[in-house]
């Protein structure tokens, strides 16, 4: 990642989430720091290849610094590449543009010369907020969010996480229904639209979910909820406060879930390890990552009140090494982000 002229950022050859987490995160806020008032121009022209799940991450970005300068982010790309023609298809430019985003050379953008898989699309919350600002009951309005994405994600969803996986109708279903719970939330709570990819092939199932609100904690003491996991763990080293912070949402989710049978971030982490999966979850520097091998055959949480038991297994296994469940990274990153792997005997 170089940063050669002060607000150009020169992405790498290939770009991932962790490239975000470890190197943009820490170039933008480098210039930010030196020149605040100055937008940032994203600079593609080296990259050769971006992770899809790296997609909704990237749209997340520029739409938090569309807001946070007032005006759609320049990125300069090379006519003709392949990171050219994945945005083009995967609908990276059209949602770019609906949300007024990014900016770019027009004459570049109407070229491109292959075909991604016709299933294989980036969405976002696409409701008009006119409409939902109308409503001024919170169940009715989160209803209103919840059942007008939802038609959407059957649609669009369905037809990707059962073309070539072997995954159960029901998992299905509930994936589904976790996916528009992650987007509701998003919506009600952090402010923010959020950008979905959902991806299948003879591989395995991935699916990456991002927004720019204003993450767990700000959304917690808005409403008056408490963060438990931070309350109960209080005396714990200042580094895990992010990780008790994202553990606290999942306790919450796993309360509603008990309570209501509710699919959502819990149910969609409990059924992606048991169907051979991985489950990631980041907010500002803190990663968390359940995985099968983790966390498949684990009954401690069995008929417990909490997920307490859950908070201190991964803190116990923390380390700065590649296999840590909790990832702590240097400088923040606004918003929430998911990412969902799941392998082809899944």
């Amino acid at each position: 990642m170089q940063n050669n002229i002060s607000n150009v950022i020169v992405f790498d050859e290939k770009i991932s989430t962790y490239v975000f987490y470890t190197k943009v995160t820490k170039t933008f806020y480098d210039m930010y720091m030196s020149q605040r008032n100055t937008a940032p121009i994203l600079d593609f022209r080296k990259t050769k290849y971006i992770t899809p799940e790296a997609i909704p991450v990237l749209l997340s970005f520029g739409d938090y610094l569309s807001r946070l300068y007032k005006r759609k982010i320049q990125i300069v790309y090379t006519r003709g590449s392949e990171l050219h023609n994945f945005f083009m298809v995967s609908k990276f430019y059209e949602i770019s543009q609906k949300l007024d985003i990014f900016e770019w050379d027009d004459v570049s953008y109407e070229w491109y010369y292959k075909e991604l898989r016709k299933l294989h699309k980036i969405s976002y919350t696409n409701i008009i907020y006119a409409d939902v600002e109308k409503i001024k009951e919170p169940m009715q309005k989160r209803d209103f969010i919840s059942d007008c994405l939802r038609d959407r994600s059957k649609v669009i969803y369905q037809n990707v996480l059962s073309d070539t996986n072997k995954l159960p109708e029901n998992i299905i279903g509930a994936t589904i229904d976790a996916i528009v719970e992650i987007e509701t939330n998003a919506i009600m709570y952090s402010q923010s639209h959020s950008f979905t990819y959902v991806a299948s092939d003879r591989y395995g199932t991935k699916i990456s979910i991002a927004d720019s609100g204003i993450g767990f904690k700000e959304s917690f003491l808005r409403n008056k909820r408490e963060l438990k996991m931070v309350k109960k763990f209080q005396g714990v080293e200042k580094k895990f406060n992010n990780y008790l912070v994202i553990m606290s949402a999942l306790n919450y989710s796993f309360e509603k879930h008990m309570e209501s049978k509710r699919d959502d971030l819990w149910s969609l982490r409990t059924d992606i390890i048991k169907n051979n999966g991985t489950f990631k979850i980041q907010y500002e520097n803190t990663q968390v990552i359940f995985s099968c091998n983790r966390c498949k055959n684990c009954t401690q949480i069995n008929g417990k009140k909490d997920i307490s038991i859950c908070v201190q297994c991964l803190m116990r296994q923390y380390s700065i090494d590649t296999y840590s469940p909790i990832k702590i990274f240097n400088i923040g990153f606004q918003g929430v982000r998911v990412e969902v792997s799941i392998n082809k005997e899944g």
